[in-house]
């Protein structure tokens, strides 16, 4: 890394601990000509300055190791205006126009004004037909609230009112620049236009059906490169992407019949792409027309489309948009918000539906700032379970059920739910995720779909429902549909007087209500038999599907559905990364790391982060809390600030200056809050992702002995009392050195000295060559290895050819001889450090070696302490090598107890400390003479 001049430094002039939007708008309030006087000041001026400046708040913006700590006024200058312009014009904008309701202590209004623009543009919130604007409705086009929408106040406003206030959800960045002559321009060229489709595409053979995917997604990449948006002609070439579902005959490279498909393939697919591509064979499937209006048609029978209020309404697994570009035949009212995990199917679903709100992301990883008026879609089948800790009822369920469980938790009240599900989410004997909706919800019906309606479309054969559902509980519609119950068909009766299978057949359920409703099983129920066992399926029996499907329509209640205005939860800000406004201000924002507290407009919020878009949280505090947070942002940003200076080759000078700051702010905040360990300031502040950084502030704390406590043992009070880490008083880390790099390998060792690891950008910018002939060097060296489960990644020679090299050997084998030479080099590495084979008696093994498949150690477990998999959860974390057990004590016989555990410590614990190989050591709390807590050890519980 280069020496930093000395206009560097002087640019990095010291800001006095402000914070980040402090930083904002003095640099707005200075102006041109004060600036420019700033920087004509002498370095020993700027830091006497600085010292000086004791009456403002510091709040120095949080410095990110591998950013420079700076903060790029040129940047945030056109934020500052922007900001303090709306603030001007909010103290004037008042409006009564209710097109959403929201209690939030009231905040401005800027609906009317978009009201206004979008008569005058005749703005459609969906696709690209021209209508006027109803002023009614509720949601701007942007979907998403923008950040500051939400945190600019008015004055009067902040002093407190309980009243609901309405508002529309306009970005005041985008009507104050509109204000001041910025005419927002979208980064795209090209007409933004979402497809509309009619009729259903005929998809053809398997052949035909592999070569529109690749056309399509040729197309797609395309359009990516180029910036642009899909034209009308080009839409219909995307819009014939089906996905892979049903053909796993294309990733067989032992297929002669697919030899010219599969070597297409794998030149149109980088390898993470062609990895999810071939597991999606089992479960991507794309919906058929005739599902598709089903559920639109019900919509409609429940008056989902009888006012005039633009509906917003969420796909949880879209693919391409099936269901979006279908929608337009019964409602140009409509707003989606979409997220699809795929990353080709979700770029052509942007290319296809630009003017709707598409994240690439899993579902469970949306965070949910609003209730929607529908959900509706055809989640992934299967039986993997879904990683949720934010809710304990879902965490850990079947995909599809996890899907509806969390659609119904983020429905307006009165919102309808509509899906394809598998048929196990309602036959299943297990009635949690039905209970758990039903305390919600409240069921409209269902009808089941024979097995082959996906044949044409997906080459599949599944048997599925159509589900309908309203949130909020109404017991004059609502439907017995919560328990499954126990399914004989006419062979069961002479199986079982055969003694034919006799346990099998009494597996099989079916939901109540399709038994006290057999009309709606639009097939015969049948059992089959297959080399995976038995199953219960639904047959086609030859009737009209699409006439079935509208008499089951006709079934549902009418006009159920009414209104709900869009209550936005102010729990989550976004910026998107679409809007102009994240191009602007990302760099400022993302000084901020994720989980950092900050401030701005004398409220506290939380950076959480996402990849397409900055996200804020505004956690709830009170009073006592805000005030302390507040200071220790100010604590940590210059506690930052001040370890830039050390590590940048600052001069003594102005490092002593940083450090006599950090002493100041933390007097006063030591005479103010008391010491930061203590427990009310800790957890005032738990929560910021630094705060066992700002903790280390301080040495050997002690509580002390309060007086209370002091009155009621008969001995004297003892004060608190922490000493302050070396770094107020001296320097700790070592100046960064310049470092010359010439070669590939000397930019590598750069790499690793200053980040620990391999980054791609350093190379780049410190070579005078390319990227890529700088990694090609360090490869042909055999430095580094592209990794061959993420190729978007490099690992250190050292690390790639160590471990279960085995297995690493088996899976690069597997890769080439399908084709991806890319890792021939990977292959004759590892091929060079492949161990002989030991025989068993000549490996040594212990508790915790981490080698031994986990099923062995759960085996061990289960046996020795007489318990089942449901008593206790083991882990073995791959990136630390570390085991982590947990297990419930109840699940404990007394004699395993005895056995395995003491009074001090339980067996969970003793088998987690064996696993870990780590010493076992029992403690007793003790009061040294001076009432410190001390621990000493207790040698015979030991």
């Amino acid at each position: 890394m280069s020496k930093k001049t000395k206009r560097q430094i002087e640019d990095e002039k010291d800001y006095g601990g402000r914070s980040l939007f402090d930083l904002i708008e003095l640099e707005f309030s200075q102006g041109e000509e004060n600036e420019q006087q700033n920087r004509e000041l002498s370095e020993h001026r700027e830091v006497t300055d600085n010292i000086e400046r004791t009456s403002i708040s510091s709040n120095t913006p949080s410095v990110d190791r591998q950013e420079n700590s700076t903060i790029q006024l040129d940047n945030t200058r056109e934020m500052g205006r922007v900001l303090s312009e709306h603030n001007q014009e909010s103290r004037n904008v008042r409006s009564n126009d209710t097109s959403i309701a929201t209690n939030t202590n009231g905040i401005s209004n800027l609906g009317e004004q978009r009201s206004r623009q979008e008569e005058r543009t005749g703005a459609n919130r969906y696709g690209d037909t021209s209508r006027r604007a109803n002023k009614s409705q509720s949601i701007h086009s942007d979907r998403t609230p923008n950040l500051f929408s939400f945190i600019s106040r008015n004055d009067d406003e902040r002093q407190g009112t309980d009243a609901a206030r309405s508002y529309n959800q306009q970005s005041v960045l985008e009507t104050a620049a509109r204000n001041d002559g910025y005419e927002r321009r979208s980064l795209k060229s090209g007409q933004k236009l979402d497809f509309v489709s009619d009729d259903e595409i005929y998809l053809g053979s398997l052949k035909d059906r592999f070569q529109k995917n690749l056309q399509a997604i040729k197309l797609s990449k395309t359009i990516e490169q180029e910036n642009r948006y899909a034209t009308k002609q080009e839409q219909e070439i995307l819009n014939k992407f089906s996905g892979w579902g049903g053909i796993p005959q294309a990733f067989d490279h032992q297929n002669k019949e697919w030899e010219k498909e599969f070597k297409e393939l794998i030149s149109t697919l980088d390898y993470a792409e062609y990895e999810k591509a071939k597991t999606s064979t089992l479960d991507a499937f794309y919906t058929p027309k005739i599902i598709i209006d089903t559920i639109y048609q019900g919509l409609n029978q429940l008056g989902f489309n009888n006012d005039d209020h633009t509906k917003e309404i969420f796909e949880p697994s879209a693919g391409i948009g099936s269901f979006l570009s279908y929608a337009k035949n019964y409602s140009d009212k409509y707003h989606f918000t979409c997220v699809e995990l795929d990353t080709i199917s979700a770029n052509i679903l942007k290319h296809l539906h630009p003017n709707q709100t598409i994240y690439n992301k899993a579902f469970q990883h949306h965070l949910f700032d609003k209730p929607y008026d529908a959900f509706i879609g055809n989640p992934p089948f299967g039986q993997k379970k879904i990683l949720d800790l934010n809710d304990p009822t879902l965490n850990k369920t079947s995909v599809h059920n996890y899907f509806i469980g969390n659609a119904i938790k983020n429905l307006k009240e009165d919102g309808i739910a509509a899906f394809v599900v598998s048929s196990y989410f309602l036959d299943s004997k297990n009635s949690t995720i039905r209970n758990f909706i039903a305390e919600q919800a409240t069921f409209l019906g269902a009808v089941r779909l024979p097995n082959n309606a996906f044949k044409k479309r997906a080459n599949t054969e599944v048997t599925t429902d159509i589900i309908f559902f309203k949130k909020g509980k109404d017991l004059n519609i609502d439907k017995s549909w919560l328990e499954s119950v126990e399914y004989y068909d006419d062979r069961f009766d002479e199986a079982e007087k055969r003694g034919m299978h006799p346990d099998v057949f009494n597996d099989f359920r079916i939901n109540e209500y399709f038994k006290n409703n057999p009309q709606n099983i639009l097939g015969k129920m049948n059992i089959k038999s297959s080399q995976y066992g038995y199953s219960l399926e639904c047959l086609d029996d030859g009737r009209d599907l699409k006439i079935a499907l509208e008499n089951f329509t006709k079934t549902l209640p009418k006009n159920i559905y009414k209104y709900q205005e869009t209550k936005i939860k102010l729990s989550y800000y976004r910026i998107d990364r679409e809007s102009p406004e994240y191009e602007k201000y990302s760099k400022t924002l993302s000084k901020l790391k994720d989980g950092n507290y900050f401030e701005y407009n004398n409220e506290i919020y939380m950076k959480i982060g996402s990849d397409d878009e900055l996200v804020f949280s505004k956690p709830v505090l009170n009073e006592h809390d805000t005030r302390r947070i507040k200071k220790l942002i100010a604590l940590r940003d210059q506690f930052n600030t001040l370890i830039e200076y050390e590590k940048n080759e600052s001069s003594d000078l102005l490092v002593e200056n940083q450090r006599k700051y950090l002493n100041k702010l933390y007097d006063e905040f030591v005479a103010k809050e008391g010491y930061l360990n203590r427990d009310a300031n800790k957890k005032a502040f738990r929560e910021d992702v630094e705060a066992n950084k700002i903790l280390a502030l301080e040495k050997n704390y002690s509580s002390g002995i309060s007086k209370s406590v002091a009155l009621k043992e008969g001995i004297d009070p003892i004060a608190p009392s922490a000493t302050k880490a070396d770094i107020f008083f001296k320097r700790t880390i070592n100046a960064q050195k310049e470092i010359k790099i010439s070669t590939p390998k000397e930019a590598l060792i750069a790499s690793i000295n200053e980040y620990g690891r391999i980054d791609l950008k350093f190379l780049e910018t410190n070579l005078n060559q390319p990227l890529e002939e700088t990694l090609k060097s360090l490869e042909q060296d055999k430095l580094i290895f592209k990794d061959h489960k993420n190729p978007a990644n490099y690992v250190l020679a050292e690390k790639y050819l160590s471990g279960n090299v085995k297995a690493k050997h088996k899976e690069v084998k597997k890769l080439v001889e399908d084709g991806f030479n890319e890792f021939v080099n990977n292959l004759e590495s590892l091929e060079q450090v492949l161990p002989k084979d030991l025989k068993a008696v000549d490996i040594s093994i212990s508790l915790g070696t981490t080698w031994i498949p986990i099923k062995y150690y759960k085996q061990f477990i289960e046996e020795t302490l007489q318990i089942t998999p449901k008593d206790y959860d083991l882990f073995l974390m791959e990136k630390t090598g570390e085991w982590s057990l947990k297990g419930f004590g109840y699940s404990l016989s007394s004699y395993i107890r005895s056995e395995y555990a003491t009074e001090r410590i339980g067996c969970f614990d003793l088998l987690e400390h064996g696993l870990l190989r780590k010493p076992i050591r029992i403690y007793d709390k003790k009061l040294d003479p001076s009432g410190k807590e001390i621990r000493e050890l207790n040698p015979k519980e030991t």
